[in-house]
């Protein structure tokens, strides 16, 4: 993702030419994806109907790191006024918690997260967004690989 952030520059500047901005965005980015796959992907494939509290508790665990991490001054995007890396790392996991959400029946606590939860629907609300989140298909793979665990 570096590497296009840094390539295109010509039309959206993702990255900052901070070094340290840059190496905040790409820790909170490596932090984030393994949280977030840690939580998701198991309760895609092999969800117990018994464990749900469990995924919930770590579903809020999740969303707690995110927004601790989160910078002070952050909003409505991580670096401000600016899309970054950020926003094309982590929000589509963020949306997959909101597709387990309203297809799995699995309470998501976005209410205790209004930061996180405000920085969400911003994001999926840009046109890019909207034009390359393909809602269905997603839907319908995650749907498929949940067959083997737990479906609503």
């Amino acid at each position: 993702m570096d590497y296009i952030a840094e390539e295109f520059t010509d039309s959206i500047q993702l990255l900052p030419s901070d070094p340290l901005q840059k190496a905040k965005i790409n820790y909170f980015n490596e932090i984030v994806g393994t949280v977030t796959s840690k939580t998701f992907y198991p309760a895609v494939m092999n969800m117990d109907i018994s464990k749900k509290k469990e995924f919930e508790d770590s579903v809020r665990s999740a969303l707690s790191l995110i927004d601790a991490s989160l910078p002070s001054d952050f909003g409505p995007y991580f670096l401000g006024q600016s899309l970054s890396t950020a926003e094309i790392f982590v929000i589509p996991h963020l949306a997959r918690f909101k597709w387990l959400e309203s297809l799995k029946d699995i309470h998501v606590p976005w209410k205790d997260f209004p930061r996180v939860s405000a920085w969400l629907e911003k994001t999926i609300e840009r046109p890019a967004f909207k034009s390359t989140w393909f809602e269905k298909a997603i839907i319908e793979d995650l749907d498929k690989m949940g067959k083997r665990g737990y479906t609503n």
